[in-house]
């Protein structure tokens, strides 16, 4: 199959036009033929059917699941209680153990960040057939951490993980510095650039004011409304302007925003609808939609995961329409 590849995130091969958005497909916790499973087999077996059962399940529950006999299920049963990791309750039901949980979390908590992540885009990726990144915010320019890719799809993204886009110019940067920045001096001086000293330059300390400010600190907004860009390649800095010059932003293609006070507008939608999107403003032919992703158990922004589709093929009002799906594989998955 040809492919048909260019500089940045984008590589078009046109006789790949559909939209892929077939629903997750669950699998199956255990092996279909239960009755077969053998020793320590059944014992992981009866491990997963009770953590999916925070009731917990009787034996005799237990052993019509496995198509076992009580003895054999109790066995195995046996084995799971003595090393801490189930427990049988006064009332005859096993469930999973305080121990259990504790392991759990032990190990949840000393993965890496880029770890915890990969399910997140591996899910993305299986449901809208389309790239996912990973960003983190360093100084003005955002670096891919993490990325995941359809197999078996003509369509590549050159993109990389290490490598870095000016922040202005991708969906995943301008997200992270909506809430970086709470004023337009924070703006200019993150991107290292001098605000211009004229009359009509915008008020550099006005503050992020009502509910956009309550949104970037809470994450709890969910509006819908516009945004920026995403593109993996290396960023070069803006040229410094002249003597009472207004600063320009590097600028990608047509559509990138390279006003700074334009893009400070924009920022402040996105820090009310919790989303940016890049309409073609980073490369050619590529749409991305990024949505912040928090640290799992606290309030602490880690970054931004972003879906990048190529336009042909996935128009960026799709992505927007699933925004809701998008925030909730980002929140419960990989956690």
């Amino acid at each position: 199959m040809s492919q048909h590849t260019v500089h940045g995130d984008s590589a078009y091969y046109h006789g790949d036009t559909q939209p892929h958005t077939q629903p997750l497909v669950s699998q199956p916790l255990v092996s279909a033929d239960l009755s077969k499973l053998k020793g320590a087999d059944r014992v992981l077996a009866l491990l997963i059917v009770l953590a999916h059962r925070p009731q917990g399940a009787s034996l005799e529950e237990l052993a019509e699941i496995m198509a076992a006999p009580k003895s054999t299920v109790h066995r195995s049963l046996s084995s799971l209680v003595k090393s801490e990791l189930v427990t049988n309750s006064a009332h005859g039901r096993y469930e999973i153990s305080d121990e259990f949980l504790r392991l759990a979390f032990t190990y949840a908590e000393s993965r890496p960040l880029t770890q915890r992540v990969q399910p997140i885009l591996n899910r993305l990726v299986a449901r809208f057939g389309e790239t996912a990144h990973y960003a983190v915010l360093d100084g003005n320019r955002v670096i891919y951490q993490a990325k995941a890719e359809p197999q078996g799809r003509a369509v590549k993204l050159t993109s990389v993980v290490g490598g870095a886009n000016p922040a202005h110019a991708t969906a995943v940067g301008k997200l992270l510095l909506a809430y970086k920045t709470h004023t337009l001096t924070d703006l200019y001086e993150i991107l290292g650039l001098t605000p211009p000293s004229t009359p009509n330059t915008p008020n550099t300390d006005a503050a992020v004011t009502g509910e956009a400010r309550a949104a970037a600190v809470t994450g709890k907004a969910h509006a819908a409304a516009p945004a920026h860009a995403t593109k993996a390649g290396v960023a070069s800095g803006p040229a410094a302007p002249s003597a009472g010059s207004t600063p320009e932003l590097e600028r990608r293609t047509a559509h990138t925003i390279t006003s700074v006070p334009k893009l400070w507008k924009e920022l402040e939608i996105i820090r009310a609808q919790q989303y940016a999107v890049d309409r073609e403003e980073s490369e050619n032919g590529l749409n991305c939609l990024a949505v912040p992703y928090y640290a799992p158990g606290s309030q602490y922004l880690a970054g931004a995961i972003s879906v990048s589709a190529i336009a042909f093929r996935m128009p960026l009002h799709v992505l927007e329409e699933n925004v809701a799906e998008i925030r909730e594989i980002v929140n419960t998955s990989g956690q």
